[in-house]
């Protein structure tokens, strides 16, 4: 799969909301053999970052964020820097569990404090 594919682009045209899911890891990661598996099949953040320029939402979400070898806040701190690296410059919202949107509005409506819970996106053999 090539993203963004022309039916997401097509159907995505000036949407007030685009939701997306994203693949974000290290350099590290990127480069190993084992990980090419799942690059091959999700998206990666220059590819949505290619999908809202296409389509020019009124805001932006990434959700279910696969990260490897990226912790926390760090973490996230990196997908906001390469989302912004690679050319958006658009609203940009990291969803979190049990984060919500007020429409038709489109407020964003912050989780519960969650930094006490365990990240569960790890895998021993990722970060070795």
């Amino acid at each position: 799969v090539f993203w963004p594919t022309e039916t997401l682009v097509n159907g995505g045209k000036n949407v007030d909301l685009m939701v997306t899911n994203i693949l974000a890891m290290s350099e590290e990661l990127a480069r190993k053999p084992e990980m090419q598996g799942v690059v091959a099949k999700l998206m990666t953040i220059p590819e949505a970052v290619s999908l809202f320029e296409a389509t020019e939402p009124r805001k932006a979400v990434y959700t279910h964020f696969v990260t490897k070898g990226l912790e926390g806040l760090d973490g996230d701190a990196f997908i906001e820097r390469l989302t912004r690296e690679s050319g958006y410059s658009g609203e940009l919202f990291l969803a979190k569990d049990g984060w919500s949107i007020d429409f038709p509005a489109l407020n964003t409506i912050p989780p519960p404090d969650l930094d006490s819970l365990p990240q569960l996106d790890r895998k021993k053999h990722y970060t070795d």
